[in-house]
């Protein structure tokens, strides 16, 4: 993530790359979910990618089922094609997310802030 940061940015202050030399850090085990494209197919590939993402808040729901934290993160590093040939995908394959998995920051069950005033639903 730092060389394909560096790459784009060449400068790039030392701070800003230790930076993001960290963030693989911040939990035990990331995923790194991406949609290898079939181009042409009958499939839109706009479709594609969204079926990829749907599939990352299965996980993501799952993940939190069994007592995980997880963090569904992108940034720069989706868009790198450095990042994408470390990880040995195709140059058009599109990275969905990294998802951060580990143990919840705040013990305990975690409920949902209450939806009053915060949506609103249209008849």
């Amino acid at each position: 993530m730092a060389a394909a940061l560096r790459a784009e940015q060449p400068a790039i202050a030392d701070a800003q790359l230790d930076a993001e030399r960290g963030k693989p850090l911040r939990a035990p085990a990331i995923i790194a979910v991406a949609a290898h494209l079939a181009r042409g197919h009958k499939v839109p590939e706009q479709e594609q990618i969204q079926a990829t993402a749907a599939a990352v808040q299965n996980m993501f729901l799952a993940a939190h089922a069994l007592g995980l934290g997880a963090m569904w993160k992108t940034g720069g590093a989706t868009r790198s094609s450095l990042v994408r040939q470390a990880l040995g995908l195709d140059a058009d394959d599109e990275i969905v997310a990294f998802l951060y998995l580990g143990t919840n920051a705040t013990p305990g069950p975690q409920r949902a802030p209450a939806l009053e005033g915060r949506v609103r639903w249209l008849d």
